[in-house]
C-alpha cells in the first residue's frame, strides 16, 4: 500500500493544480516520475511476495545507508508528518552495507510503518519520533547494526517472540496482513544479516538490523531474539 499512497497524493496534487490552472509541463512531468517510479516500486513489492520464503536472486552491492533511509524517510513524510512525529536520521556519509538498495528501502519503510502506527494508537502527542542511527558491532567487525528506534509503547512481552512469524499481527483484519515484519526479516536473511526486535532501555520499540559490511562474503548466523543485547 506504500507505493500506492504516494501514487494516490501525487495524482491528488495534479488533480488541484489543474482545478486552479496552475499545471506546468515541468511539473507534470516531475509528478509523473514519480508515480512511473512508485508503479516500479510496487512491482518489485509484488515480486517479492511471490517469492517470499524463496532464495532472492537480487545483486547485492555495497549500498549507502544514509541515502537509503533518507529516501525511507521521504517516502513516508506527509503520512508521519500528520502524525506530528519527526523522523530523524543519523547515519553518518560513507556507510555501507552488503545490501539491495531497494529491499533494503522497503524494509525500512515497513519499519517506519509499524513504529507511525504504534505511536498513533497509543495516543501519543506532538513530541513524538522516530530516529534512524547506525553503530558498529562491538562483537563482530564484518557487521554494521542500523537501528530504528521510537519513543512508542513498545512491544509487549507476548509480542516479542512472535513478531517475525509470517501473518502475525496485533492489528485489526483491514489494517495489517501480518507479513511486514515477516518479509523485512526474510529479505535481512536473504542479504546475509539478521533483524533484531526488542524495547530500548528508555522506553519504546528498537530493532536493529545487522547487515554485512562491504567485501564479506560470510552469512551473519541468525540467533534467538533472547541471545542478542
Amino acid at each position: 500500500r506504500q507505493p500506492l499512497n504516494t501514487i494516490s497524493i501525487a495524482a491528488q496534487n495534479v488533480s488541484m493544480l489543474l482545478e486552479r490552472d496552475a499545471v506546468t509541463p515541468a511539473l507534470l512531468e516531475e509528478k509523473v516520475a514519480r508515480i512511473l517510479k512508485q508503479v516500479e516500486r510496487a512491482c518489485r513489492v509484488m515480486d517479492r511476495m511471490r517469492r517470499f520464503g524463496r532464495k532472492t536472486s537480487s545483486e547485492l552491492k555495497p549500498v549507502p545507508l544514509l541515502e537509503v533511509a533518507r529516501s525511507a524517510r521521504s517516502l513516508m513524510h506527509a503520512v508521519v508528518d500528520q502524525s506530528g512525529i519527526v523522523i530523524d536520521v543519523d547515519i553518518p556519509e560513507g556507510t555501507e552495507a552488503l545490501t539491495e538498495e531497494l529491499e533494503m528501502e522497503q524494509v525500512l519503510v515497513n519499519l517506519l510503518q509499524n513504529a507511525r502506527t504504534a505511536i498513533v494508537e497509543a495516543g501519543a502527542g506532538r513530541s513524538s519520533w522516530v530516529r534512524i542511527w547506525s553503530s558498529s558491532d562491538r562483537d563482530d567487525p564484518d557487521v554494521i547494526r542500523l537501528h530504528v528506534q521510537d519513543n512508542g509503547p513498545g512491544f509487549a512481552p507476548e509480542i516479542l517472540n512472535h513478531a517475525l512469524d509470517a501473518f502475525f499481527t496485533t492489528k485489526a483484519g483491514d489494517k495489517g496482513t501480518g507479513l511486514g515484519l515477516s518479509i523485512s526479516n526474510v529479505i535481512l536473511r536473504e542479504h546475509g544479516g539478521r533483524l533484531h526486535i526488542a524495547n530500548a532501555a528508555e522506553g519504546g520499540g528498537l530493532i536493529t538490523l545487522f547487515l554485512r559490511r562491504p567485501g564479506i562474503a560470510r552469512i551473519i548466523p541468525i540467533a534467538r531474539q533472547s541471545d542478542i543485547p
